[in-house]
């Protein structure tokens, strides 16, 4: 097969006259063209598939429609088969899709099975070549003269065999040679691609502890079932399930101990628990469970039988018999709530009167429940009045660039001193100063005071770092948050780039678009935009790319089992991978050990911060921090590592 490009002309009287001019061979250009024309439409179609399988049809069938081969297919592996690919078959004619459907499956005479020692494309196009393949007697059968076979692969894993038939003697082709390795590597780097954000789409709604459905997916779900017992006017059952003194253990035994116990706390839910709607973990030592009666009215009296029962054979946790009991709190759709908050909401409270009651029991929600609610309203009062007290103070943790090994930024972490309770935590009143509206003030405090704290190292001649602020979901919904960020810089005389905003996956989500126009105002400032906690919310970092962030901060769940954690691990590698690739700075939260930072290292991770380095301190530790960790000598001194309180 080849091709001509002539030029000429009649030439001599009509009815005699004669074609002169030239010919030119032109077979090797468009090889060339037609081997970059299927390469561009393989690399289109990996932009558009949903699925493996949607690949590997694409390839076959791209591959035979466009280099005129007359049959071809893909072969899985061992492991590919394992991954549940099927194959994938094309012909041209009937009578050669009859052939491809005999092919044999005798392990043994399995070329697929045999893709690992093929490293590389090959041609075949002689009869002694064809002669010693493992399926020469089914290639003889379909009268074929020439194959053309390459790998897939997935990291190290094989995938199968893309092969390709003609019944002529096809010349060796070199150009569409090298077309299968790049479509090779092309799909090896996309398969390992959509494997990672797999991963990070799993965690985004699945605990990284217990493998069960988080907060995230346990909302979606209860709002789906909420719609669907509206319209079909049944009930739904929410019990809210906390394990009694699970602190202690933490506090006895370790943390590490305290997660042994939640995951086996988690697996008995899962396995006595199969007619509940949906078992999730909220968090801590919370889980919540769905219970859908229909017309079943001694489902849920089950549901709470076996939650008990799963619990009452004890937990060995190493080595020690720990004997757990659970509080469980219950409400019901439609009497205790219209909506998921509020159900959620009392059935919590209902969780806690279950505990005031002597715990390892359960109780149902009941109106008088609410008037526990006064001590938040409590709260509430004082925050709104601790900021004109001054009662809020900046703590600061370092980030520590893995490049230089120099501190590069502060990440600024609010504290309350309560004047009755004392140093009050962010965990415990950030959710209601959110509740409440105080967030937006709060917040605004915070940057004023992060933004004047950072002009003032300045000022005492500490080289220029970055102080990052966290922005709630409230902030960043108010209208007037580019102004507020605007006078905190021009009170403070603070250049932009020395503040970053960070901001969660679910904040951004939420209203994509809204949210693109929002961070590119913000971005006009000249502050720099964080997301944070990435990996807990939504899983593609290629969707986030869309806004004008500049850092990504991995999600302290991921780094805490590293490296031990192979799925940890692979999370980690990807985000920081993708991350790269986008062009994003790419640091590790959490990180508490040197085994951790040994591994964010080796990944190329651009800064860390965390406990091995420095708790969050105050203002005028940081300048001690500073002097005292120049670029040559900022490591921590070996010792006893701090644990995270």
């Amino acid at each position: 097969m080849g091709w001509l490009h002539l030029i000429g002309h009649a030439h001599g009287p009509p009815g005699t006259a004669v074609l002169r001019g030239t010919a030119q061979d032109i077979t090797q250009r468009k090889l060339i063209e037609q081997a970059r024309a299927q390469e561009h439409l393989v690399a289109l179609h990996l932009a558009t598939v949903s699925s493996e399988a949607e690949v590997l049809e694409k390839i076959v069938r791209t591959l035979v429609a466009g280099t005129e081969w007359e049959a071809g297919a893909f072969w899985p592996s061992d492991a590919g088969r394992g991954l549940s690919l099927a194959p994938v078959r094309r012909a041209r004619e009937q009578e050669l899709d009859a052939w491809l459907a005999r092919r044999p499956v005798d392990p043994q005479a399995d070329q697929a099975d045999q893709a690992d020692a093929l490293t590389e494309p090959r041609w075949y196009a002689s009869r002694s070549a064809i002669a010693r393949l493992p399926q020469h007697r089914w290639l003889d059968d379909g009268s074929v003269r020439t194959v053309f076979a390459f790998p897939l692969r997935k990291g190290t894993t094989t995938l199968g065999l893309v092969e390709l038939y003609s019944r002529t003697k096809r010349p060796r082709d070199p150009y569409a040679l090298a077309m299968a390795s790049a479509i090779a590597s092309h799909t090896g780097h996309f398969l390992l691609r959509r494997q990672a954000e797999e991963t990070l789409r799993f965690f985004a709604n699945h605990d990284a502890l217990t493998g069960l459905p988080n907060r995230l997916m346990f909302k979606n779900h209860l709002e789906s079932s909420l719609a669907r017992s509206r319209s079909r006017q049944h009930r739904l059952d929410i019990l809210f399930v906390d394990l009694d003194q699970f602190k202690r253990v933490n506090d006895t035994m370790g943390h590490n101990a305290g997660d042994v116990l939640l995951r086996a706390v988690a697996d008995r839910f899962s396995a006595t628990l199969g007619e509940a709607n949906l078992i999730a973990r909220l968090g801590g030592d919370e889980f919540v469970v769905l219970v859908e009666p229909i017309d079943d009215f001694s489902l849920l009296h089950r549901i709470i039988k076996r939650i008990q029962a799963a619990l009452a054979s004890g937990f060995v946790v190493n080595g020690k018999e720990l004997q757990i009991t659970a509080s469980i709190g219950i409400s019901s759709f439609p009497e205790d709530g219209n909506d998921a908050q509020t159900l959620l909401k009392h059935a919590d409270l209902a969780m806690y009167a279950a505990k005031q009651l002597g715990k390892n029991g359960f109780q149902y929600y009941v109106r008088e429940m609410s008037v526990s609610l006064q001590n938040r309203i409590d709260m509430e009062a004082h925050l709104r009045s601790a900021l004109e007290h001054n009662e809020f103070v900046l703590h600061y943790q370092p980030r520590i660039s893995l490049d230089t090994n120099s501190c590069t930024g502060v990440e600024a972490l609010i504290r309350w001193h309560h004047p009755k309770l004392g140093m009050v935590m962010p965990a415990d009143f950030i959710p209601i100063a959110e509740e409440c509206g105080a967030i937006v003030q709060i917040g605004a405090w915070v940057l004023r005071e992060a933004c004047r704290q950072n002009a003032q190292w300045l000022a005492d001649g500490i080289a220029p770092i970055r102080v990052s602020v966290n922005l709630s979901a409230r902030q960043f919904a108010d209208k007037d948050l580019r102004q507020v960020v605007l006078d905190a810089l021009k009170q403070a005389g603070l250049p932009g780039h020395l503040l970053e905003l960070e901001l969660t996956e679910s904040m951004v989500m939420r209203d994509a678009e809204q949210a693109a126009r929002w961070l590119s105002r913000l971005k006009r400032t000249g502050v720099r935009l964080a997301i944070d906690d990435f990996g807990t919310g939504y899983s593609s970092l290629a969707y986030l790319s869309r806004f004008p962030i500049d850092t990504v901060k991995i999600d302290r769940s991921f780094i805490r089992y590293l490296p031990d954690s192979r799925s940890d691990a692979q999370i980690t590698s990807a985000i920081i991978g993708l991350g790269h690739q986008m062009a994003l700075e790419v640091v590790a939260e959490g990180v508490e050990n040197e085994a951790q930072l040994d591994f964010l290292r080796l990944e190329g991770c651009d800064e860390v911060q965390g406990y091995y380095f420095s708790r969050p301190i105050p203002a005028e530790d940081v300048t001690a921090f500073l002097s005292g960790h120049t670029v040559h000598d900022l490591l921590p001194e070996q010792g006893p590592q701090p644990m995270r309180a």
